[in-house]
């Protein structure tokens, strides 16, 4: 006689100890078990319990293995299916994002991703002229079954000449169909220039764009308010090389500014649409915040700090930068470069440090959703014969209408930023 009672197990990703019962009259044993589980014993002689322990999941794919309970005398065997999930909720089938992507209109590589964190197989379609590398290798969107999670680089295969926009839309299916995800992608004509990965402070904001095929310079101008091109058309305009992707600049707090830019294949012709996009920076009230304070000198000459968060911050990142003349976007934008880094700390806690020399220190909270806050607290520091605590300053001739190039290490942000 032999029989197993719980034929069927499930564990967590977590891992976790479940038992089960071999009923027999005769010596057995048990074959099959896979690295990820492992059994109290392999044989025994009658009834006995067996408790099996699952490793916690961290391949990002649900796992099964089958295993086998055979009597030493006789042919009689008995089988136990065992699952793993790769989360506790089962299945997964997610990206980071949705939203339109953008890209130039000439080739490129790794212009955009996609995040995905998958339990079961997959499959991607997409346009002809977008190519993809996934795990190290390239290829097209046609529909080839894959496996596990992981970064989709997305880069153009095909440069685009057109004068509008052409669009077109990325699909991800789980093998069965039974899960969907669809993402919109757009290449730029040759008269688009569009605002991408924008990023909104309280006092300024940065932008990189993306524009059409034959764009070597941008022209550009900021106005305070909501304005229209028919406003403002005969206005003065400037213009950035466009091997400069970022636009910087400083602004009032909770306000609106109004943002132009037209393509320009020459330093001397430009294309006549024009591309807006409207900005409202945020206001102060009601943000996470990572205050640096109780700035004090020490009679050594070091200075003493804190930083404490308020009610709406749950953690914040900080860093300090030897530089001490840039302006303060500027200082944002290098320090959200460099988060994923081990440059970059991260608190839950508050905190107290001493400075030892001139740098700049950068605090950002992080609100009880996961998100960055829209305020950036700094201090510089700045030796001096004077005993005062040095103060954050803006340079004077930044104003509203001033955007800046600054010349930033080439560093890729993260794409899961909280993680």
């Amino acid at each position: 006689m032999l029989s197993v009672a719980n034929s069927q197990l499930e564990f967590t990703h977590e891992g976790g100890i479940q038992t089960i019962t071999v009923e027999s009259n005769d010596d057995w044993s048990l074959y099959g078990l896979p690295t990820w589980l492992e059994a109290s014993r392999i044989s025994g002689i009658n009834s006995q319990p067996i408790t099996l322990t699952a490793q916690r999941n961290l391949t990002g794919l649900d796992r099964e293995q089958t295993l086998t309970v055979r009597s030493n005398n006789s042919k009689r065997v008995q089988t136990i299916k065992v699952k793993q999930y790769a989360n506790a909720a089962g299945q997964v089938f997610t990206v980071d994002k949705t939203s339109v992507k953008y890209f130039n209109g000439t080739t490129s590589e790794r212009e955009d991703s996609i995040v995905l964190e998958s339990s079961v197989r997959w499959k991607i379609t997409g346009p002809s002229w977008l190519a993809m590398d996934f795990k190290g290798e390239p290829s097209r969107m046609t529909g080839e079954m894959r496996d596990g999670s992981g970064t989709i680089y997305l880069r153009c295969c095909e440069s685009y000449s057109g004068e509008e926009t052409r669009k077109d839309i990325i699909t991800l299916q789980t093998e069965y169909g039974d899960e969907t995800i669809q993402i919109p992608v757009e290449q730029m004509g040759i008269y688009d220039v569009k605002c991408v990965d924008m990023h909104i402070l309280s006092d300024g904001f940065w932008v990189s764009y993306k524009s059409g095929i034959y764009t070597k310079y941008i022209m550009k101008v900021l106005y305070k308010g909501i304005v229209n091109p028919e406003e403002k058309a005969g206005e003065q305009w400037s213009y950035i090389d466009k091997e400069y992707t970022t636009l910087y600049s400083n602004l009032s707090p909770d306000t609106y500014y109004t943002l132009m830019m037209r393509a320009m294949p020459s330093e001397s012709q430009y294309y006549t649409k024009t591309n807006a996009e409207v900005i409202r920076t945020a206001t102060e009230e009601n943000q996470p915040r990572a205050e640096i304070c109780d700035v004090m000198q020490t009679d050594d000459g070091d200075w003493k700090y804190s930083i404490k968060m308020n009610e709406h911050a749950k953690g914040y990142y900080i860093t300090r930068f030897s530089n001490t003349n840039l302006v303060k976007t500027s200082y944002a934008r290098s320090m959200y470069n460099y988060i994923g880094t081990e440059y970059v700390g991260y608190y839950e806690e508050d905190e107290t440090g001493i400075n030892y020399g001139d740098c700049t220190i950068i605090a950002w909270a992080v609100g009880k959703d996961g998100t960055l806050s829209n305020v950036v607290d700094m201090y510089k520091f700045i030796s001096s014969s004077s005993s005062l605590a040095p103060v954050w300053h803006v340079k004077p001739y930044m104003e509203h209408f001033d955007l800046e190039n600054v010349d930033e290490p080439k560093i890729e942000i993260p794409e899961l930023i909280n993680k």
